[in-house]
């Protein structure tokens, strides 16, 4: 009996490393292809329609710094016409992105994959609510902030916030009619380093300003 109690506690608390183990080392979000902490060259070679994306200048980048790539898909749109059948990397959760970014940091010689942003049409709003919350549950958090516009018109944006531990989701959409949904997806860690700067940066100008 001793011998079978040795046993079974080794068995749960292997059971309890391994569980441990899944919570200490989550995989960041991907997006379709687009997979947080990857290279820009894994991210170029993942899909054949990245090369026709506009993209900064990355030539002598320093460690640190940061690159973005976009396209506009709604132009794709207007000059295909009724023609225009969207590709899947134009689509998510069934309905059409307006535009995409992907933006990139140096680390280690390397060009990183941080940050992935898509928009949308304002319309789509009612497909893509139920459709995130079916694939990432219910958010963490939920903030509501008032707008105002400059004729008094009063509105709202609500910002929804997913994380999994070393990345977040944020989905952000307005009544105001010249807002349109934005979903990002951020590994955290490069994005807490970029934050963390620009703080600091803001700090010693406001410093030098007195």
């Amino acid at each position: 009996m001793k011998k079978l109690a040795t046993v079974l506690l080794a068995v749960v608390a292997f059971a309890l490393g391994a569980s441990a183990q899944q919570v200490v080392n989550p995989e960041p979000y991907s997006v379709k292809g687009d997979k947080l902490g990857e290279t820009a060259a894994e991210w170029l070679a993942s899909n054949p329609t990245h090369k026709d994306w506009t993209c900064g200048d990355s030539s002598g980048m320093a460690e640190g710094s940061t690159i973005e790539c976009s396209c506009l898909f709604f132009l794709r749109k207007l000059e295909q016409g009724k023609a225009y059948q969207p590709s899947p990397d134009e689509t998510y959760a069934g309905t059409s992105l307006v535009h995409g970014s992907v933006s990139f940091i140096g680390k280690d010689s390397r060009l990183i994959l941080y940050k992935v942003e898509m928009g949308f049409d304002k319309s789509d709003l009612t497909l893509l609510m139920p459709a995130l919350v079916d694939k990432f549950g219910t958010p963490a958090s939920h903030d509501v902030i008032p707008l105002q516009n400059g004729f008094g018109a009063k509105f709202e944006m609500s910002m929804l916030n997913w994380t999994n531990g070393v990345s977040s989701v944020e989905f952000v959409y307005s009544d105001a009619p010249d807002q349109s949904p934005v979903l990002i997806f951020t590994l955290d860690g490069p994005a807490k380093e970029l934050k963390g700067r620009q703080d600091k940066a803001e700090h010693n100008k406001a410093r030098s300003d007195m």
